[in-house]
């Protein structure tokens, strides 16, 4: 496909025709009349989003944006929140109102947006316990993001990622969003 998504510039038709694993030429071939070859059709279009933080498909996403037209949107705040997900107690918080005040206080201290938090960086599941929740969000956060000034964050009596853990561990909220 990526082959494919070449256009020749004056035509907008796709540059390059390609051969598909035999079988499957065969089956175009024999149910498709006057099939000769495969091509992307001048009106299609791809909608997608790429995560720029994702560096193990960095030469992929680089393919991608030398054939795509592209468009910068930042990481977009819920305003009013969400009733979709609920970050479990001891936060028990909207989860799009607790990610505006995470990434509203890592942009107060100098944080760059790559390092924020999206929306879908948690799936749903991950909301069903603080256990799950604080394993991938906090830690992440802690050991990766603020891992250097960790009071950007959070509560200054956890001046290590060990005793973070260890807070939540206990059922503890280790953040400082105020």
């Amino acid at each position: 496909v990526l082959h494919l998504m070449e256009r020749d510039e004056v035509t907008n038709i796709g540059s390059n025709d390609i051969e598909l694993m035999k079988p499957a030429m065969d089956y175009l071939q024999a149910n498709c009349t006057g099939f000769t070859e495969v091509r992307l059709p001048e009106n299609l279009y791809l909608w997608a989003t790429m995560n720029p933080n994702d560096h193990s498909v960095h030469r992929i996403d680089s393919a991608f944006v030398r054939r795509w037209t592209t468009k910068y949107v930042g990481i977009n705040p819920i305003v009013g929140g969400t009733t979709r997900y609920t970050v479990p107690p001891p936060i028990g918080m909207d989860w799009g109102i607790f990610r505006d005040q995470v990434n509203r206080k890592l942009g107060e201290n100098g944080i760059d947006e790559s390092q924020m938090i999206g929306f879908w960086y948690l799936k749903g599941f991950e909301f069903a316990t603080w256990e799950l929740f604080y394993s991938k969000l906090v830690f992440h956060l802690a050991n990766n993001v603020v891992k250097h000034d960790l009071r950007c964050l959070f509560n200054a009596d956890y001046n290590s990622v060990k005793k973070i853990m260890e807070a939540c561990s206990a059922n503890s909220n280790p953040f400082d969003l105020s």
